[in-house]
């Protein structure tokens, strides 16, 4: 049986998620502690979900 494809071009058998849901969970992790004190780690994980949800996932 071949994984079936994400249309991000994620290959781990799943559905694609909601990009607006990820979004969502991404501004609660960034208001947590140890996001919301480190400017530099909250920029980083920003920049990973967008390029993940934008479908250059490879270029990381």
């Amino acid at each position: 049986m071949q994984p079936k494809e994400a249309t991000n071009g994620v290959h781990n058998g799943t559905a694609p998620a909601d990009p607006a849901a990820v979004r969502g969970e991404l501004e609660r992790i960034l208001a947590s502690p140890q996001f919301r004190n480190s400017k530099r780690h909250s920029c980083f994980l920003r920049y990973v979900v967008e390029e993940t949800l934008d479908g250059d996932s490879g270029q990381l």
